[in-house]
């Protein structure tokens, strides 16, 4: 029983990896749109872009909503550092994030079962297929994955491990509120490495610092 979990996380992610059917995406940009509906409110709905940005072990994350959200965090996965991108009472902030913490986050999702569904439709000109996802929980998803383009770089937090580039997917927040992304481009391009510093007009700061003016 301890085998089959990693056999079948194994089989997930060596799925249609034929090396004259896929291309590696190691530099790139992948844009979706996205709908948030919360259960409270079933008439409103927000829309906005998630945009992920990849340079090697590099990775930008960056939200934007219709309801004026905005967010951004930058990983860099050689070192093991990452930030996010803030603005505070008219400061513009780069909250230094506690790394173990955020892999501490990701282990929950870790040990998935996967069961392969059927062809699904083209997204982002990306043929794809839908896997029904399992977790330890026993909380289910289902996500659509491109038969085109591969990963090297670990992107996607609720799917740990996952090496074909999600087409859709969604996210259940702790207010109960989902999210809903659906993939609109895959870009295979140079990607300039600035994308992935911390502006000049941002100030680095520690999670000590940024709770000590968040009160």
């Amino acid at each position: 029983m301890h085998l089959r979990m990693p056999l079948l996380l194994i089989v997930f992610l060596a799925a249609f990896c034929s090396a004259d059917a896929q291309q590696l995406l190691s530099e790139g940009v992948i844009t979706y749109k996205l709908t948030m509906a919360n259960p409270q409110a079933p008439g409103e709905k927000t829309t906005g872009t998630y945009t992920i940005y990849i340079k090697g072990n590099l990775v930008r994350k960056d939200l934007s909503l219709s309801n004026g959200f905005r967010s951004t965090i930058i990983i860099n996965g050689s070192n093991n550092t990452a930030v996010s991108l803030q603005s505070k009472n008219g400061r513009n902030l780069a909250l230094q994030l506690d790394f173990a913490s955020l892999l501490e986050k990701k282990r929950k999702y870790l040990g998935y079962r996967v069961q392969e569904g059927q062809p699904a439709a083209t997204f982002a000109s990306c043929d794809g297929n839908s896997y029904h996802v399992t977790y330890k929980d026993g909380t289910t998803t289902t996500v659509v994955l491109c038969d085109k383009w591969t990963l090297e770089a670990d992107a996607f937090d609720r799917l740990p491990g996952v090496r074909q580039v999600p087409l859709t997917f969604e996210l259940i927040n702790d207010n109960g509120s989902v999210m809903y992304f659906q993939a609109t481009e895959i870009q295979s391009k140079p990607i300039e490495s600035s994308t992935f510093r911390i502006p000049s007009d941002y100030t680095l700061i520690s999670a000590s610092e940024y709770k000590e003016i968040s009160r």
